[in-house]
Order: structure tokens, then C-alpha cells, then sequence
């Protein structure tokens, strides 16, 4: 069976989009991404009509669809409306540190996939936040060798 569709949000095409097959509401290998006019396109034998697929973007609301309900669809995302939990970071001799650094990045890496708690102004405006976040995990890295110095001193 063959799926096609375009995938828009209310900028237009959305470059990048992700289109999984589901199995037992599991991703499977079986994917593709959206090309820059939107569009997309699976062709596969094992794909039966009543199989779901999983529609996902970045800052956007994931949809679910049908196999048969993906013939040239148009598939409108919508803004997503989570946002990310209040982060604190603290410097300091504390005796406990590697653990306070450990639950930091733990939170950290847990909200990679979440929406910033800004409105999105443009179209992949979530770069900017992923060099934010990897900006942040240096810093905690060099922070972290520089504890491992002074405590070998």
C-alpha cells in the first residue's frame, strides 16, 4: 500500500516532518520525513489499510492517522501548547554535587523534546533552543572537570 500526503502548519510546508508506522502502538522502522514542499510518500507491501501512522514535528502537536485516510492528505499540525518545567541552577561547594548535576541533566535531557515556553515567531524557531541546550550541557561539563580538579588537589 501506498501513503502520501502534505504536511502544513500555519506558516505553510513544514520541511522535516516525521511519518512513523505503528505496530501494537509501537514505532517500527518504518518511517520516512518530509521533503521541503511538505510532502511525502511510503511505499511499502506490508502496510495495510487499517494500520495507524504517527505524524510529528518539533514544537507541534503529533497526529495520528489511518493508512487508508493517507492518500494525498492534507495534514494540518497545530502549535503545541506544552511547556517546559522551571530549571534551576545552582553553583557552590556542595558535598553532594555529582548528584545534584546527575538530576540536573536528568531534567534536562527528559524536556529535549518539549516545546520552549515561548510563542514560536517563525518556522523552526526550536533551533535556537536546541544550541541553547547544548550550550548548557558544555558549561555543566567544564563546570564538572573543573569540581574533579580541585577535589584531586
Amino acid at each position: 500500500m501506498k501513503v502520501t500526503g502534505k504536511i502544513s502548519d500555519s506558516y505553510g510546508a513544514l520541511d522535516g516532518a516525521t511519518i512513523v508506522l505503528l505496530r501494537g502502538g509501537k514505532r517500527t522502522n518504518l518511517a520516512t520525513i518530509s521533503n521541503q514542499e511538505g510532502n511525502f510518500e511510503i511505499d511499502n507491501d506490508e502496510i495495510k489499510s487499517n494500520d495507524e501512522f504517527e505524524i510529528r514535528y518539533l514544537g507541534l502537536e503529533t497526529v495520528f492517522k489511518k493508512a487508508k485516510d493517507l492518500k494525498d492528505a492534507d495534514i494540518y499540525l497545530k502549535e503545541s501548547t506544552e511547556e517546559l518545567d522551571e530549571v534551576v541552577v545552582t553553583a557552590g561547594d556542595d558535598k553532594d554535587e555529582d548528584s545534584a548535576t546527575n538530576d540536573y541533566l536528568n531534567k534536562l535531557l527528559s524536556n529535549l523534546g518539549n516545546k520552549p515556553n515561548t510563542p514560536v515567531k517563525r518556522k523552526k524557531e526550536w533551533y535556537k533552543s536546541t544550541a541553547f541546550l547544548l550550550g548548557t550541557l558544555g558549561v555543566i561539563t567544564i563546570g564538572t572537570i573543573i569540581v574533579i580538579i580541585k577535589k584531586t588537589r
